[in-house]
This record gives structure tokens, sequence and C-alpha cells, in this order.
């Protein structure tokens, strides 16, 4: 799946998994509700609060899930605003999907 979204959001329902590949330095940013991330080569999942993203550490493959309804963005590393958001939360229950 390709997915372009530059400045635009993607809207995930609670339960329904979204699969794709992104490259080095991505950012998943999410933008409403929480999201749980589980990214190939990188330790651990990681569950994001809206405000709150995380920059992807290599190429790989991506399994975002919403906890609840939610909101996110996918950028190139271009688009990542100067200011850092609050760091991921790490080691919550290995993800089912």
């Amino acid at each position: 799946m390709k997915i372009e979204l530059g400045n635009r959001e993607l809207c995930l329902e609670a339960g329904k998994p979204l699969r794709f590949s992104r490259r080095r330095h991505s950012v998943i940013r999410c933008t409403a509700g929480i999201l749980w991330l589980t990214v190939t080569g990188e330790r651990g999942d990681f569950v994001l609060h809206a405000g709150q993203s995380h920059t992807l550490r290599g190429n790989g493959r991506v399994v975002i899930e919403a906890v609840v309804d939610a909101r996110l963005r996918l950028m190139s590393p271009a688009h990542e605003t100067p200011h850092r958001e609050k760091e991921t939360q790490r080691g919550c229950p290995a993800a089912t999907a």
C-alpha cells in the first residue's frame, strides 16, 4: 500500500489495524485518540497519545492499531516540525495482529 498524505490526517477505527511499509526517519504523529505501533526492527511496541509522535529508526513494516478511534499523520522527515513531541511510552504488552 502506498500512502502519501503529506499534511492530511488519516482516521483509524479502534480495533482495525493498518499495515504498511515506511522509510527510515518517517514520522507517525497521533493527532487524536491513542495509537499502538509495532515496527519491524525496533525493540518493543509504542503507544502514542494525541500530540505525540514516533520517528522510524529504519526502513520496514509498520502495524498501527487505534486503541480508541484515532487520527494520525504520516510524514516524511521534511514535514516534521522543529520542536520535539513528548517521548513515546515503551513496554506495552505484545500486539496481536
